[in-house]
This record gives C-alpha cells, sequence and structure tokens, in this order.
C-alpha cells in the first residue's frame, strides 16, 4: 500500500511547500526592511556603534545567530548567503567565520539525518520538484555522488541544503558524509569572510 500523497495546492504543489514559499518571501522582505532600518539609525555606518550592539548581546547573541544558521539550513527560508554575510558583519571576519561554521555544518548534518529516517518523500515539503529531480540525478551513481558531493560544498551558489538531504537519501555513510562536508565547507564559508576585508563603503567590525 503507497503511503498517502501530502495535500497539495491547485497547481500540483505540497502546501508545505507553498507555505515555505510565503515565508520565504516574507523573511527576506523582512530582511531588507531590518536592513534599512539599521542603515537609517546609523549600526550600519558606525562600526563603533555595531561593535556596541554585538558586545551588549555577548553569548546569547552568538547563540542565537548559530540557532538561525541551523535553522535556515534544515528549513530553507532564506539563502545562505544572506545569513553569511550577517554573520561577517555583526561579528567580524574571525568570529563570523566561526559561528557560522558551526551552524552552518550543524544544520547540514541534522539535514542530513532528517532526510535518513523521514525518506525521500519529505524532501517534496521542503524543495521543488524540479530541483530534486535535478540534483537527484547526480545521487545514481555511487562512485561519482561523494565528488558532486564535496563540489557542491565547496562552491558557492549550489543548494547545499537540498544536496545534503539527498545525501541523507542515499547509502552514503554519515561518517563519509562527515569527512567530505567539514573541510569543504571551510573555503566558501572563509570567502564570505574575506568580504569584510574589501573596500566597502559600510564599514564591518574588524
Amino acid at each position: 500500500m503507497k503511503p498517502p500523497m501530502p495535500p497539495t495546492s491547485r497547481d500540483g504543489t505540497p502546501i508545505t511547500r507553498r507555505l515555505l514559499q510565503l515565508l520565504s518571501a516574507a523573511a527576506l522582505i523582512a530582511c531588507i526592511i531590518l536592513a534599512i532600518l539599521a542603515w537609517r539609525s546609523g549600526i550600519l555606518r558606525d562600526g563603533q556603534a555595531l561593535r556596541a550592539l554585538v558586545e551588549r548581546a555577548g553569548t546569547a547573541g552568538a547563540i542565537v545567530f548559530v540557532a538561525i544558521q541551523i535553522l535556515q539550513v534544515v528549513v530553507p527560508i532564506l539563502p545562505g548567503g544572506v545569513s553569511c554575510l550577517a554573520g561577517v558583519v555583526l561579528f567580524g571576519p574571525v568570529g563570523g567565520f566561526i559561528y557560522n561554521y558551526i551552524g552552518l555544518c550543524a544544520g547540514s548534518v541534522l539535514g542530513f539525518w532528517i532526510a535518513r529516517i523521514g525518506g525521500r518523500r519529505l524532501l517534496f515539503h521542503l524543495f521543488s520538484a524540479a530541483s530534486i529531480a535535478k540534483y537527484d540525478a547526480w545521487t545514481q551513481n555511487k562512485r561519482t555522488f561523494p565528488v558532486l558531493f564535496g563540489i557542491a560544498m565547496l562552491l558557492p551558489g549550489l543548494p547545499d541544503d537540498l544536496i545534503c538531504y539527498l545525501a541523507g537519501t542515499t547509502a552514503m555513510k554519515f561518517s563519509r558524509f562527515v569527512a567530505i562536508l567539514l573541510p569543504c565547507k571551510i573555503l566558501p564559508i572563509l570567502l564570505y569572510s574575506l568580504l569584510s576585508f574589501l573596500p566597502f563603503d559600510i564599514p564591518l567590525i574588524p
């Protein structure tokens, strides 16, 4: 007996996927509004004010940021690049790298296990069928998939979260997943941290 199909909207998209699309749009709008408010208040134009804000938040601020990074991998609402840049702006290149790395790697591991436990059907609640079909072809060859997985983790711009979920539906061992994920995640996150050394008009925390 086949498991029941998830509820869908009129165009056939799972309702949960449609809700995530709406949440994604709302989250992006909220980020834009917050950025505008922060700019108008002077926080983004004054490195000292931004540093003071982070210092007041203390450890709690770092914990909340890491939790947000984990959540945005498990429930992909915002593009990862947006939150990575936010980490660099808020915590500086070193702190931003550390917190981004911890949060994104933890979220990727969690996504792997969610897919392994929940199965392939769960992916259609989080990602579009077209995206799943596009990258699912990578998983068909057991020899080449680890290589392609490593490339996906290295290169910014690819749907890391989806590919981590897909990895959880394959026969890839968790130990191999982690052995590829941890070193390959360093480069793209490091690139975001290095952006703070570029001569932007908006001062970042040194």
